[in-house]
């Protein structure tokens, strides 16, 4: 998950926006911010700087190919952006693909009004998720799973695999592998943004600060498990799905204790996601098994129109505008199969472009699912379906979306980007 600047850090009050307009002061700064660039990623552009210690950095900006400070106001999604105290670099989301956008970088200095505004610069955003990067591998262990919290403040992403491996990183480039004291097989990572990773005989690998990991197991037969996620309202719980229909719950602030529930099948259950925006759990496993929670507690089976071994989900964030006509969840599984649906109750299937077993999924501006023999798929909607070239043969088994990036991660330690 993300957060959108310009859902946080818009609507200043006037204040602040006269201690901008009201450029030049005695303690003002004299020279303009120096190495002001912007990039463009998908649906974002972040902006950065070299920082001077002392000044507060405020961003001007507009849907234009150039601004002033002056003019900026006249253009589309006008704004005044106030930087968080610290930071060189700043991620501007919820932008359009294919527009031009437009910033002018200030600086203040304790209350002054700003000094000169460095020339504006400028980043057209455009869709990622189509041009992929075969990136440094992370370790050679085969990845299994792959999450992060992916912030325009900062980021914290992790991975896990087999062998016990687990990395995190902060920028998605540089990865640090973090002892766990076990051996067991990782194979998926909370999508929530809480650290925490489960893998084979029920074992839990959680954190609070993404450096010290505590080693857990479910308790009972201690199953392998498959999938695990979060929610973050009513009960508020982890929730593990694994072999033989096994489903346990804990609560967030103890992944220590956790609790079977009965889940009504006995088939494999693969993956697990919560869905704020229809508020349920939804769980997919072998021969087409679906199944529903609100409470992570009673589970209900759904028809999903398919006997395929369904094996990932992706749900669209809250934060997301849908298209008319958009799936909001989508399944996929063995042999290219893929299904949507609306709800989490209702299921659709639909034509893909591959028969290769397909392994997980994610949302920035358009679905990416990925699989078998460095399959990746990307679809706008979720309905019409298209191949893309990742330039890897290798299987992959996790991706995530967030700020303008997509991530997958496969055997032998494979990493590939898009942005």
């Amino acid at each position: 998950m993300f957060l959108s600047v310009k859902r946080v850090l818009v609507g200043l009050a006037a204040g602040l926006v006269m201690m901008v307009a009201g450029c030049g002061g005695a303690d003002s700064p004299t020279t303009a911010p120096q190495g002001v660039t912007a990039v463009a990623g998908d649906s974002t552009v972040t902006v950065s700087w070299t920082t001077e210690t002392g000044l507060n950095y405020w961003i001007v900006m507009a849907q234009a190919s150039a601004i002033t400070f002056d003019n900026y106001a006249q253009f589309p999604d006008a704004r005044i952006i106030q930087v968080p105290s610290g930071l060189s670099s700043i991620s501007i989301g919820g932008l359009t693909n294919g527009k031009p956008y437009a910033f002018v970088l200030l600086s203040t200095r304790s209350g002054s009004p700003a000094g000169p505004g460095a020339p504006s610069v400028s980043a057209t955003p455009r869709l990622a998720g189509i041009n992929w990067t075969t990136a440094t591998p992370i370790g050679t262990a085969d990845l299994n799973g792959l999450s992060g919290v992916i912030s325009a403040f900062g980021s914290r992403y992790v991975v896990a695999g087999n062998g016990g491996f687990l990395s995190t990183s902060t920028d998605a480039t540089t990865w640090t592998t973090i002892t766990t004291n076990t051996t067991t097989n990782l194979t998926a990572v909370s999508a929530s943004g809480i650290p925490a990773a489960v893998g084979d005989a029920g074992t839990v690998v959680s954190s609070s600060d993404y450096t010290t990991w505590a080693v857990n197991q479910v308790g009972g037969s201690n199953p392998n498990l498959r999938g695990i996620d979060a929610n973050f309202g009513g009960t508020a719980n982890f929730t593990a799905v694994g072999d033989g229909g096994a489903i346990f719950t804990a609560p967030t602030s103890n992944r220590a204790t956790w609790t079977q529930r009965t889940s009504g099948t006995t088939q494999n259950l693969n993956a697990v996601r919560y869905s704020l925006l229809q508020n349920i759990f939804i769980a997919v496993g072998d021969g087409g098994t679906i199944l529903t929670s609100t409470d992570a507690i009673t589970w209900t089976a759904r028809t999903s129109n398919t006997t395929a071994n369904l094996r990932g989900i992706v749900v669209l964030p809250q934060i997301f505008p849908v298209p008319t006509g958009t799936a909001r969840i989508v399944a996929v599984g063995d042999g290219g199969t893929i299904v949507t649906s609306e709800d989490g109750i209702t299921w659709t299937a639909r034509t893909s472009t591959v028969t290769a077993n397909l392994r997980a999924g994610g949302y920035a501006s358009q679905f990416v699912v990925v699989g078998a023999n460095g399959t990746i798929l990307n679809s706008l909607d979720g309905v019409t379906w298209n191949t893309v070239n990742s330039g890897s043969t290798a299987e992959l088994r996790a991706v995530l979306a967030g700020f303008g990036i997509y991530l997958a991660v496969g055997t032998g330690g494979t990493y590939l980007t898009s942005r």
